[in-house]
């Protein structure tokens, strides 16, 4: 008893100040965090507050005809993406409409009273207990604003940025009741972004950059000159395995790198950084994902379009030369040395005969077998580290 006279008490108080969530400047902050659904318990709204906001014509698809039992909540995005909620009455015979602005200039509560600011949704509908008397915003409704008497009980979502702030205003029509949930939920976006940079000097690159998902190119975009940023949109949310980005610029060596969904999917991601080789003189490139069969110099099916970027580099660079480097996996092979450096040297063979079928000059190509003394993984353990100690290098000998 004494508990609910202290409440009692306290909503007096804050009555007497001016403080009454059913004005707009007094509106209720709700701190939304960055997950998928976030639920709120409040009391029944009494009184229509001091203020006296929103008043329209009957039936007015945008406003209330006037402001019966009223509270306001303001609250902020927490990320990038749609925004859905449900209003949930605990007493299915209460009455609940509600407007949601977004919040605009120094004043929006005054913006809002004035009309200059116009809501994004509306639904002032009947309740419908077929629905629980429930309303909000639902991904399938049709209409933005629905007026007074008969009609949906659901607007369409709404695209939210971040850190916009939102004023939402609920009007139980009737009164009383035990109170009302709002559940808020969020589809947000997933974009995977990037930077692009020189490896030697550091300084950002205009690059073309691919994002490949099952073999074909879902996205392309260029990296932005000054900055080396890019960004680009995730295939699909359901998608959530791997894709992989390929990166390209006239004058360096190609870079292919994997990326997961669950990288995305953090709030914040950080960038994935991209540093691209210059095609001179002396620097080596390793041909990521060209990588052979087991004791074999031919390569592996997923291996074909990194050929074809090989070829793509020597048909642009008419002057570069090339050292083309073989290299073999030495972790549980009984093989002699001998066989283990024929071996390599047949591997760098195999891109080098590729080249030349495609019509490039067997003077602008040397080989050369390293054997398993320049193992990536001396300790592999696994099968994608064994894969990874079959490879080829390329070096520039000459650009």
């Amino acid at each position: 008893m004494k508990h609910f006279l202290a409440l009692a008490l306290l909503f007096v108080a804050l009555l007497v100040n001016g403080q009454n969530p059913a004005d707009c400047p007094s509106a209720k902050r709700i701190q939304l965090p960055y997950q998928p659904s976030y639920t709120i318990f409040d009391v029944a709204p009494q009184g229509g507050g001091n203020l006296k906001e929103i008043q329209a014509p009957a039936f007015d698809k945008n406003y209330f005809r006037r402001e019966h039992h009223t509270v306001w909540y303001v609250f902020k995005a927490p990320g990038n993406g749609v925004m859905e909620f449900e209003i949930f009455p605990k007493d299915t015979l209460n009455d609940y409409d509600f407007i949601l602005f977004e919040a605009k200039g120094e004043d929006p509560c005054e913006a809002i009273r004035r009309k200059e600011v116009a809501p994004l949704r509306s639904v002032i509908s009947r309740n419908d207990k077929r629905v629980l008397s429930q309303t909000g915003l639902l991904r399938g409704a049709e209409e933005s604003h629905i007026h007074q008497g008969p009609g949906e009980s659901y607007a369409p979502p709404v695209k939210v940025k971040e850190g916009e702030e939102y004023y939402l205003v609920l009007d139980n029509v009737y009164g009383g009741g035990e109170g009302h949930w709002i559940t808020f939920r969020f589809r947000f976006d997933l974009a995977l972004i990037g930077e692009v940079y020189d490896k030697e000097s550091r300084a950002p690159l205009e690059a073309d950059v691919q994002l490949i998902l099952k073999d074909s190119t879902w996205d392309r975009t260029l990296s932005d000159p000054t900055s080396g940023s890019f960004a680009m949109e995730w295939p699909s949310r359901r998608y959530q395995g791997k894709v992989n980005l390929t990166i390209g610029k006239k004058g360096y060596f190609p870079e292919k790198t994997q990326v997961s969904f669950s990288r995305i999917r953090q709030k914040k991601p950080r960038p994935i950084k991209i540093y691209l080789t210059p095609i001179k003189a002396g620097n080596t490139f390793v041909l990521k994902e060209l990588n052979f069969y087991g004791g074999r110099a031919t390569v592996l099916p997923y291996a074909r379009p990194i050929l074809r970027q090989l070829l793509e580099i020597m048909q642009q660079n008419p002057a570069l030369t090339i050292e083309i480097q073989g290299h073999v996996n030495g972790v549980n092979v009984r093989d002699d040395e001998n066989a283990k450096y024929t071996l390599s040297v047949q591997r760098a063979e195999t891109v080098r005969n590729y080249l030349l079928t495609n019509g490039i000059d067997s003077k602008r190509m040397t080989t050369k077998g390293f054997s398993d003394k320049k193992m990536p993984y001396p300790q592999a353990k696994t099968p994608k580290e064994l894969e990874l100690n079959r490879r080829v290098e390329i070096m520039v000998t000459s650009d």
